[in-house]
C-alpha cells in the first residue's frame, strides 16, 4: 500500500522528502498558485498526486473553477490526480469526472464519498475505464468502519481488482482490515502540532 503525506506547502514537501519514499499529496486549494513547486516536485522524481480542495474550498467559502484545475493538471505533469468532486452531490461529482475526461483528456480518480447511496458507486463499477477510486469524507467521520464494510464488501463482489485510494485515511486497524492501493493523512504533522 503506497502512503502519500498529505502536505500544504513547500517546507512539508521538503521535509516529507527527506527520505524515500517520495510520495507526497498535494491539495490544488493550497497549490494552485504554486504550480512550479508541483512541478519541481515532479522532475525531482516523487510521486506526486493531486487532490481537487473541494473539501478545504467548501470549508473556506471559495469556489474551484474546473477548467482552471484541468489546466493546471495538464501543465503540473502529477502522477495521479483527483477529479473535481462536489461534497455532498455524487451525479455533480460524475459530470465533473466526465467533463474532465471529454473536454481535456484527463485520466482523474474519481471520489465516491461516505453517505452517497451504493447505487453510485455500482455506476462507477460499471464503468471498466474507470480503473482507480478514492473514498472520500472518511476524516472525523463516525461510522467510517461500517461504511468501509459495505463499500468494501461491494467493491470485492463486483471489481476485486480495482485501485482504491483512502483519503485522509491512517487509522491502523482501517488500512489492515481492507486492500486500500493507497491512503494519505496529514497526520505526519502531529509531533509538529502536539
Amino acid at each position: 500500500m503506497k502512503y502519500y503525506s498529505a502536505v500544504v506547502n513547500e517546507d512539508e514537501i521538503a521535509a516529507t522528502t527527506l527520505l524515500p519514499p517520495y510520495n507526497i499529496l498535494a491539495s490544488y486549494h493550497y497549490f494552485k498558485n504554486k504550480i512550479e513547486v508541483i512541478k519541481k516536485s515532479v522532475t525531482s522524481g516523487h510521486d506526486v498526486f493531486i487532490d481537487s480542495g473541494a473539501f478545504s474550498a467548501m470549508n473556506s467559502g471559495k469556489d474551484i473553477d474546473i477548467d482552471d484545475y484541468c489546466k493546471f493538471l495538464k501543465e503540473c505533469g502529477a502522477t495521479y490526480y483527483a477529479s473535481l468532486d462536489v461534497i455532498g452531490d455524487a451525479k455533480a461529482t460524475l459530470e465533473n469526472y466526465e467533463y474532465m475526461v471529454e473536454k481535456y483528456g484527463l485520466k482523474p480518480i474519481l471520489a465516491f464519498h461516505m453517505g452517497s447511496e451504493l447505487s453510485e458507486l455500482d455506476y462507477i463499477l460499471k464503468k471498466p475505464e474507470i480503473k482507480y477510486i478514492a473514498l472520500g469524507g472518511l476524516v472525523f467521520s463516525s461510522g467510517i468502519s461500517a461504511h468501509c464494510d459495505e463499500v468494501w464488501a461491494y467493491i470485492l463482489r463486483n471489481r476485486k481488482n480495482l485501485r482504491v485510494h483512502g483519503f485522509g485515511l491512517t487509522n491502523i486497524e482501517l488500512m489492515q482490515r481492507y486492500p486500500w492501493y493507497s491512503v494519505d493523512s496529514s497526520s505526519f504533522k502531529s509531533c509538529k502540532r502536539f
